[in-house]
């Protein structure tokens, strides 16, 4: 929560910076999301904030923080002496897009582009402790799934709708593709010695944002 709340804050603080330097070519504000399909286990809202700076008529750069919460159940399986359970995740994203668009009307502003994002995928086991305990199974030494740092691209869709001359409203879908490196390490019991496994897990999924932004 805490590097949540600094993200915001950095962001914040960088919006208020560059709109000096982007008056009339800027603009920024939050988004909901909705995270869907691919290997998305639990469908669940995120939050998240853009920025964007227009060069042209055409061309725009846009960037974005985003959160959201999953499980994962791939990472049970990579080990048969676990349950049948999943591993918590609580996904960050840091994303740059590149975008083309045109206006279809005067009030609004169709676009299309792609990127990449950073992603910063923290895990939680707990519940593989509770299933394992549930079945009466003894309590594991130790059981940690890392999930590496890494970068995936994405595609996005969107609109744009103007609704004074300075606020708009946006929905965007975006499509993600993501393979992860992931390492586990597992001690049946507290005398065992750690048995460390690496492989690499897909995380490919949807997303429909709905925000608002103001522009400078």
């Amino acid at each position: 929560m805490i590097r949540i709340l600094s993200a915001v804050v950095l962001l914040g603080l960088l919006s208020c910076t560059e709109a000096l330097a982007w008056r009339g070519n800027y603009k920024d504000g939050p988004f909901v999301s909705y995270n869907f399909g691919g290997d998305i286990e639990r469908e669940t809202l995120g939050l998240g904030w853009q920025v964007a700076r227009r060069f042209t008529e055409v061309l725009s750069l846009e960037g974005t923080f985003s959160y959201h919460e999953d499980r994962n159940l791939e990472l049970t399986r990579l080990r048969p002496e676990l349950p049948d359970s999943h591993v918590d995740l609580q996904v960050l994203g840091f994303g740059l897009t590149g975008r083309v668009g045109f206006r279809p009307s005067t009030n609004t502003y169709l676009y299309a582009g792609g990127g990449m994002t950073f992603f910063n995928i923290n895990t939680d086991a707990k519940p593989v402790r509770r299933a394992q305990a549930a079945r009466g199974g003894p309590d594991f030494g130790r059981y940690e799934a890392d999930i590496r740092h890494t970068w995936g691209t994405h595609y996005v869709l969107g609109l744009e709708v103007a609704l004074t001359r300075r606020w708009e409203t946006f929905i965007e879908f975006r499509q993600t593709y993501l393979d992860p490196k992931v390492r586990t390490n597992f001690a049946p019991d507290i005398d065992a010695p750690t048995q460390q496994t690496r492989d690499r897990i897909d995380y490919d999924y949807s997303m429909f944002r709905l925000g608002i932004n103001y522009r400078f």
